[in-house]
């Protein structure tokens, strides 16, 4: 879900709202003149609740909206401003995405822009032998890495498990307002300040891991090392998803040559973000510099078993051949690390090139965007290229990888995938055409 393409739909669905409201403050000008002076209080807060992920049709929206229900009716609206089920589906259904289903971390974060929400909450949800089970997190708006993690919630009725989330929300609420001071103050340079604030906050919700970051970038500003990582430790016992406290942990233990928990920190750093690309590279070559790049290999495959049609995941998966490790980063190069030291072997920058790579009799098959794919053996070396291009006589949707003379593409092929294997024969695909490589090795 783009944001632009949200903002643009959104506008449309409540420019009726918009132009109630302003003529009601043109009505009401000349009464509101005598009290302009004194400074209107701000508005509360708003929390969205988006659709729970589940195994359970129907079961995530179910939940979200019991969620919802209990918060309504457990909190002050002059605190918070709970945003209705109704504005939440008609902007989904406006952007045409499903209004009973999961989004996506980076969509859930446009979707609470555009409902100018300051924060959400979202989760997951499963049946147990008893009843249900929640696990919910709080999110802010303004920065998705944020999270709150919220006690499980098992009860054995629907409503009763909403209850205990939404009792765990309004606890974990209580540093919010100590975050949002930390935060300004850091952002003026004082960070001193920002870190005495921090600090009372975390008086009020001992296990905050929203204000904890605050307090670790507050330290981390004025070179506490040491408190940086007990800030970081504290974190993760709370929540081990957290990416600050994971960057934090990994860069301290590595500058301090501590291998074992450099790996242990950077692992989880992939485990909590196992879609960003750019971390995902970070994270091997950090791993394979240290020694360590066998480690970053189920974690990568298990994302892509979690996540089995997101392309970034499907691209940047790594592939064993023998004790050589090869990854096609976002950015399109190939690199080949040993599996047992974790070093360099050698790598492929040609900046073109798209994941995942595939292993064909002890040899490399990789394809660039612009139609060539390669073969090369598992010392680097090129052995072999093909580009795609239509055979005599073939159906339009299946072409052939050659080198036969005589059949050119009007528009040349662009690959977005690496090969697969299937049926004996190595098999690409662009956006209309899908080609076999029939004189694999």
């Amino acid at each position: 879900m783009s944001a632009r393409n949200l903002t643009l739909r959104h506008n449309r669905l409540f420019v009726p709202r918009v132009i109630v409201v302003l003529a009601a403050i043109v009505s009401a000008y000349p009464v509101a003149t005598a009290s302009a002076q004194r400074r209107a209080p701000d508005p509360p807060p708003k929390v969205m609740i988006t659709p729970f992920s589940s195994a359970e049709k129907d079961l995530g929206a179910q939940a979200a909206e019991a969620v919802r229900s209990r918060i309504s009716k457990s909190i002050d609206e002059k605190k918070v401003t709970v945003i209705p089920k109704d504005d939440i589906n008609s902007t989904l259904t406006a952007s045409g995405y499903s209004t009973n289903e999961p989004l996506a971390p980076n969509d859930a974060k446009a979707l609470a822009n555009i409902l100018r929400s300051d924060e959400y909450v979202e989760g997951t949800v499963s049946r147990t032998p008893t009843g249900v089970k929640i696990d919910a997190r709080l999110v802010l708006a303004r920065d998705n890495s944020l999270q709150q993690p919220l006690p499980s919630a098992e009860a054995a009725k629907l409503d009763q498990a909403a209850q205990m989330v939404a009792r765990s929300y309004t606890q974990a609420r209580e540093q919010l307002a100590a975050e949002k001071s930390c935060y300004t103050l850091f952002r003026e340079g004082k960070f001193a300040e920002a870190e005495a604030m921090a600090r009372s906050g975390l008086a009020k919700f001992p296990t905050g891991t929203i204000i904890g970051v605050c307090l670790g970038n507050s330290l981390q500003e004025q070179k506490k090392t040491d408190s940086v990582l007990a800030v970081a430790e504290r974190i993760r016992a709370v929540d081990p998803r957290n990416t600050s406290a994971l960057r934090w942990a990994a860069d301290i233990y590595q500058t301090r040559g501590d291998s074992e928990k450099a790996t242990q920190a950077l692992t989880g750093l992939l485990a909590a973000d196992p879609s960003n690309d750019r971390l995902v590279e970070q994270v091997v070559n950090s791993l394979a510099a240290s020694g360590k790049a066998a480690v970053a290999v189920p974690i990568i495959m298990e994302a892509v078993q979690r996540n089995p049609g997101d392309p970034k995941t499907l691209r940047t998966a790594p592939v064993l051949a023998g004790d050589v490790l090869i990854v096609v980063s976002e950015e399109g190069s190939l690199t080949a690390v040993d599996r047992r030291t974790g070093r360099r072997r050698w790598s492929l920058r040609d900046r073109d090139l798209v994941g995942p790579a595939i292993v064909v009799a002890g040899q490399v098959v990789v394809a660039a965007q612009d139609g060539v794919v390669r073969l090369l053996d598992l010392a680097g070396h090129e052995r072999r290229r093909w580009r795609a291009e239509p055979p005599a006589g073939s159906s339009p949707l299946e072409g052939r990888l050659g080198s036969r003379p005589g059949f050119t593409f009007a528009a040349r092929p662009g690959f977005v995938f690496g090969p697969t294997l299937g049926g004996g024969s190595a098999w690409l695909g662009d956006e209309s055409v899908v080609f076999r490589l029939g004189d694999a090795p």
